[in-house]
């Protein structure tokens, strides 16, 4: 009996280390801009892509995103005969940016 105490007794003083389970996040910011109005854009949040028309001539979206997290962006101006620009943005800092004819695309991974 007195060494099942004592078994219990060390068992249950091992301190367990806390082990985080969230991964960090971060500010992620995309920012599309063409030269003319109609600008189509296309995006990754998460696991959803999302497609959004608007009739300025930029468009950015703010939200937060965990470590490992998969980014994605393109857009067109003037049904995609315009020229357009696209960046990806972590914390503040370009990640990735593209400008071009056509629908310029840019993908990143969230550090």
């Amino acid at each position: 009996m007195k060494y099942i105490l004592f078994a219990l007794v060390l068992l249950f003083s091992c301190k367990k280390e806390d082990k985080p389970t969230d991964k960090p996040t971060h500010v992620i910011k995309y920012e599309a801009s063409g030269e003319c109005c109609d600008l189509q854009v296309s995006y990754r949040q998460g696991s959803l892509k999302t497609h959004t028309s608007t009739n300025n001539f930029s468009w950015d979206y703010t939200f937060t995103a965990q470590v490992g997290d998969q980014l994605e962006i393109s857009a067109s101006s003037d049904n995609t005969n315009g020229f357009s620009h696209v960046m990806i943005y972590q914390d503040g800092a370009l990640l990735v940016g593209k400008n071009g004819f056509g629908t310029p695309q840019v993908t990143a991974v969230v550090k």
